[in-house]
């Protein structure tokens, strides 16, 4: 494993290396051969997002950088290739920071440029109808505006950990956020064959939208599991 080997193959001791980034790559690993460029890459593109992002926090006060570095795992942990962890690292450069879009390009290529203004673009579109006819047409105009299924995938990555760090929204903005991926996300994962996406988000969204109904299913399942352990 490339983790193992980082002293003698990378020049790098795993100590001196940042945690997450490690994970990272363990992530990454798990699903193909990692070569020296490509590492080598993939921290360029982790140190450049974390400088760019140093000063900005998140609602619950943590670094912003951490968002972007768990949307790199999430994509990582799906197998996805270097340029589509970078996309994921660096998604809300353009957007959020200094960065400009020549800067990108001249580090990491056109490739991965697309891939950051492609996000960007679709975060640029705003849900604001409820009625599911719409909602359905505006996950087409969502598909055909993203024109490389690798932006959808860093966006449903997005997305997810959005979800998962959803608590320290406000009431109000946390049904909003969840009715919106209702609407639009989980049936776009579920399009595109993400079915262990969407039903994650599906769960998620659930316990914001009925938690009490959530909170009496959970308990329920948790009651009966001995039972049906025993009968499996």
């Amino acid at each position: 494993m490339v983790i193992g080997n980082i002293t003698s193959f990378f020049g790098f001791s795993s100590n001196s290396l940042p945690k997450d980034f490690i994970k990272l790559i363990k992530l990454l690993e798990s699903h193909q051969k990692i070569d020296e460029e490509t590492f080598n890459v993939i921290y360029d593109a982790y140190l450049f997002g974390k400088k760019y992002h140093k000063n900005q926090k998140r609602k619950s006060g943590e670094p912003y950088f951490n968002h972007c570095i768990a949307v790199a795992q999430i994509l990582a942990s799906w197998g996805m290739d270097k340029n589509i962890i970078i996309g994921g690292l660096l998604h809300d450069t353009i957007e959020d920071t200094s960065v400009t879009k020549n800067e990108i390009k001249d580090k990491y290529g056109n490739d991965v440029l697309f891939l950051v203004e492609s996000v960007t673009n679709l975060s640029g579109i705003k849900f604001n109808t409820r009625s599911q006819q719409k909602a359905e047409n505006f996950m087409k105009m969502f598909i055909s505006f993203a024109k490389d299924i690798r932006a959808i995938l860093i966006k449903l990555a997005d997305r997810l950990h959005n979800l998962k760090t959803i608590s320290y929204l406000s009431k109000i903005k946390q049904r909003r956020f969840a009715i919106e991926s209702k609407e639009i996300f989980v049936p776009l994962a579920h399009r595109i064959g993400m079915n262990k996406i969407k039903m994650e988000m599906e769960d998620i969204i659930f316990s914001i939208l009925e938690p009490s109904q959530f909170n009496k299913i959970k308990k329920l399942v948790k009651s009966s599991q001995r039972d049906r352990n025993k009968y499996i």
